[in-house]
């Protein structure tokens, strides 16, 4: 079962409760095999139908309203008003119904001298008996409840797994794009002809960015690693177009050595303006300003979008793979925006890192 099928049981609506019915059956089933009595299953489920029904109710009340909605978001007080409450309501609604399937069902017999009279309990004596009932359901509820959420978080836990993989394939295949290597390749080639002297540094800078590529397989490395295979891949670029600019400016506190990050989060932003925008020129370079304040790390890329500039299938992969890289790695602690204004191309990110 997937997990999007798993959560459609464990909320409110007529799956969960058919599929709770259906378990708390299963479960009268087995304990009605383990009673002694003599009575047909067909009188033994009619039996416990019309007396548990309201266990039922409270069982399922629990799992499926009081722990998701008031519990897990730790609406405490709020929880606590609505137990008692609820088990308030379950008290007068069992007391009242046993009353009318059995009006006896709280009176016992007891000998008054000669004769055997019959007795009622005290209210009081019955309102103990019921709620310590109640409490019983509640716990039942929870059970239930922790039993799903256990296997839900597994299936989550395995399909994590699983999208980081693929992630990471998707990742590595694109980043190292051959349409970027078969270029890059054929421009040092051409500088070899011309007897370029950069074409030492050029081939020394493409590999040490494959290098970091191919082997960085950890989850997090230090930031400046992951600045430095910026700065080589923005330096390699120039090498490739001499004629372009680039304004990079990195501004990074102090306390950024400490800092760690995922490997590759840094260079399709970059990689995006190169490929699918304007090299640049003085007048309108392409501006990439990185930043770190405390544990944040803020990261911009602004490109001139022409209308020459030369498109293939994968535009975009790369920012889309970015941020299914981001929603595994950092739930909860990004912002990404990417948008075209005007002839640029804006693209944001800011992030909250972790310290080595």
């Amino acid at each position: 079962m997937e997990i999007n099928q798993y959560n459609a049981y464990l909320k409110l609506g007529w799956k969960s409760f058919l599929f709770s019915l259906l378990i708390w059956y299963a479960f009268l089933s087995l304990y009605m095999t383990l009673g002694t009595t003599q009575w047909s299953i067909a009188t033994k489920y009619w039996f416990y139908t019309r007396y548990s029904w309201p266990n039922f109710l409270l069982s399922y009340f629990t799992a499926f309203f009081l722990i998701p909605y008031l519990l897990h978001p730790k609406k405490y007080l709020l929880f606590i008003i609505s137990l008692i409450s609820i088990l308030m309501i379950y008290t007068v609604i069992r007391y009242y119904n046993h009353i009318l399937q059995d009006g006896d069902m709280y009176s016992y017999m007891k000998r008054v001298g000669n004769e055997m009279v019959l007795m009622r309990l005290d209210r009081s004596e019955i309102a103990k008996g019921e709620i310590i009932k109640g409490i019983q359901f509640v716990l039942i509820g929870f059970s239930y409840r922790f039993i799903f959420d256990r296997i839900i978080l597994d299936r989550k836990i395995n399909s994590l797994e699983k999208e980081k993989i693929l992630a990471d394939l998707t990742m590595l295949r694109y980043q190292l794009n051959p349409h970027f290597l078969f270029n890059t390749i054929n421009d040092i080639y051409y500088l070899a002809l011309i007897r370029s002297n950069n074409t030492a540094d050029a081939l020394l800078e493409l590999s040490d960015l494959l290098r970091y590529v191919l082997q960085e397989k950890e989850q997090r490395v230090e930031l400046k690693k992951e600045i430095e295979h910026l700065q080589r891949f923005v330096k390699l670029n120039h090498f490739r177009f001499p004629e372009s600019s680039v304004d990079l400016q990195i501004d990074i506190s102090e306390n950024a050595e400490t800092l760690e990050i995922a490997p590759l989060m840094l260079i399709s932003f970059t990689e995006n303006a190169f490929k699918h925008g304007e090299q640049g020129t003085e007048e309108e370079p392409v501006r990439i300003s990185l930043s770190v304040a405390g544990s944040t790390l803020s990261y911009k890329v602004v490109n001139v979008v022409g209308e020459n500039t030369s498109k293939d299938k994968s535009n975009g992969i790369g920012l889309t793979n970015l941020k299914k890289r981001l929603e595994l790695m950092y739930p909860g602690q990004f912002t990404m925006s990417a948008e075209k204004k005007g002839n640029h191309f804006i693209a944001k990110l800011d992030i909250s890192l972790t310290k080595i």
